[in-house]
C-alpha cells in the first residue's frame, strides 16, 4: 500500500516535470519562428 502511495507522488512529480518540459519547448520553437520573420 505504502509503495502504491510513493510511486503515484513520483509519477505525479514526472508528469509536472514533463508538463513544464513541453511548454518550455513549444516555447522555443514558437521564439525560432518568430526569430526566423
Amino acid at each position: 500500500m505504502l509503495l502504491t502511495v510513493y510511486l503515484t507522488k513520483n509519477v505525479s512529480h514526472y508528469v509536472h516535470i514533463y508538463k513544464k518540459y513541453t511548454y518550455i519547448l513549444f516555447f522555443l520553437k514558437a521564439y525560432e519562428q518568430v526569430g526566423q520573420l
